[in-house]
Formats: C-alpha cells, structure tokens, sequence
C-alpha cells in the first residue's frame, strides 16, 4: 500500500511538472507574442509621428503661399482703389471744365460738345471697369482671407493633436 501511494505520488508529480513546463511554454509564447505585438504598435506610432510632421510642413507652406497671396491680393486692391480714387478726381474735374465750356461758349461748339461727352462716356465706361475689378478683386480677398482661416484653423488643429 505504501508502495502504491509512492507510486501515485510519482504520477502526481510527473503530472505537476508537465503542467508546470506547459504553463511555463505558454507564458513564455505569450510574452514573445506581446513583444511583437509591442514592436508593431511603436513602429506604427513613429510612422504616424512621421506622416503627422509631413502633413503640418506642407499645411505651414500652403499657409506660408497662401499668406504670401493675400498681401499680394491686397496690395492690388490698394492699387485698383488710387487708380478708382484717381480717376473719380479726373471725371470731376473734366466735369467741372465741361461745364465752364458749356457756359462759354453755348451752343457754338455742339460738335466739339459731343466729344467731350463721349469722352467722358468712355471714362466713365473705364470708371465702371475699375470698380468692377476692384469688387473682384475684393471678393477675391475676402476668398482668399476665409481660405486662410480655414487653413489655419486647421494648422491649429494640426497642433494641437500633436
């Protein structure tokens, strides 16, 4: 009877050490497992890191030309408004001329009247170009100035996650 019992423990504990080689077989894959796992994600995370710093340089460039853009834009506008301003001073006074020669020599000079007049239609015909350039123009800005805010929303944005 001792010998059976001897026997049976044996047996126990050639049952304990399988359990313990296999436990210790599992734990070990399971560690290489996560350390794969592990490699996998920071690899990803240093891609994403990479693709995140190229996607903010070309959103500071395109911020960079858009910017460069607008001064431009504004810079045209400032110039389409004097050349409107001007202009505006120029028909005045080619008025106010037109009007002294009116009231000096009356109707003597009908013929040379219609010149002036379609003289000063053609001015004002470029008068009103002018104005429509310069509310192009400034739609255009004001396109460009909202196109630039939302850039930069974005940057910010960009930022920020980072």
């Amino acid at each position: 009877s001792v010998k059976g019992l001897s026997d049976e423990m044996q047996s126990q504990l050639r049952r304990v050490d399988q359990i313990d080689s296999k436990l210790w077989d599992w734990r070990h894959q399971l560690e290489e497992e996560l350390r794969s796992r592990l490699v996998e994600v920071e690899q990803s995370l240093q891609q994403l890191g990479s693709a995140q710093r190229v996607a903010k340089a070309a959103a500071e460039d395109a911020a960079k030309k858009l910017n460069m853009r607008l001064l431009r834009l504004e810079g045209l506008a400032e110039e389409h408004h004097s050349h409107a301003e001007d202009t505006n001073g120029s028909l005045a006074q080619l008025n106010l001329r037109l009007e002294e020669l009116e009231e000096s020599h009356g109707l003597q000079h009908v013929h040379h009247d219609e010149e002036i007049y379609a003289h000063v239609e053609k001015i004002r015909v470029r008068e009103a170009e002018w104005q429509l350039q310069q509310t192009t123009l400034e739609e255009r800005f004001l396109e460009h100035s909202l196109s630039t805010q939302g850039l930069q929303q974005k940057f910010d944005v960009m930022q920020q996650e980072s």
